[in-house]
């Protein structure tokens, strides 16, 4: 994916301000809890009547509802049904595009595919937002 390493740095930035159990077990590899994923999408103003901070705990739960149906491979990750690894961050990205863009049908849109779509959102709306966000909070000298 075109965007994955400046998402990643935004990830990682955003994921730092609280040293959760989890993230002292793992060696403080970074993970995300609900309430920093939804603080940061607040401050990042990504939240709106599309995808709301209900919509987001909901995806929250359900892209970690298989570290409960997969409990002994998630623990050897270090995962947690409580918390956000990369990769699960990236999924709820995505859920919050799919609720954010209009339903695409083919020569509907300039973007042909979904996956066309997602890209340009990230790019152009989701990534420059994060960032905002991200500088707004390294000025004010922490979580806002």
């Amino acid at each position: 994916m075109q965007y994955e390493e400046k998402l990643q740095t935004i990830f990682h930035e955003f994921a730092r301000d609280t040293g959760s159990a989890l993230k002292k077990a793992t060696g403080g590899e970074e993970t995300m809890n609900l309430g920093e994923l939804v603080s940061m999408l607040k401050e990042a103003q990504v939240l709106d009547s599309k995808c709301t901070a209900r919509e987001v705990t909901t995806f929250f739960v359900m892209v970690n509802i298989d570290d409960e149906l997969y409990v002994n491979a998630a623990r050897s990750r270090g995962d947690s049904s409580a918390e956000l690894c990369f990769d699960e961050f990236w999924e709820v990205s995505v859920r919050i595009c799919k609720e954010k863009l209009p339903e695409i049908k083919e020569g509907d849109s300039v973007w042909s595919t979904f996956e066309q779509s997602l890209e340009a959102w990230i790019g152009l709306e989701y990534l420059p937002r994060l960032n905002a966000a991200l500088k707004k909070r390294n000025k004010s000298g922490g979580a806002t």
